[in-house]
């Protein structure tokens, strides 16, 4: 039983891990690359 909830925890750690090490870095590559392509059409029409 014991074990088991050891489990459990690492399961969640390489869940945040895993959180961490990829989800952010796509959100903040997407916002970059989404900033990088706007910043010209908003220097057009301004």
């Amino acid at each position: 039983m014991q074990r088991q909830g050891l489990d459990m925890d690492i399961d969640r750690a390489g869940i945040l891990i895993y959180f961490n090490n990829y989800w952010v870095p796509s959100c903040f590559l997407a916002y970059y690359s989404l900033s990088l392509f706007c910043l010209p059409i908003k220097e057009q029409f301004s």
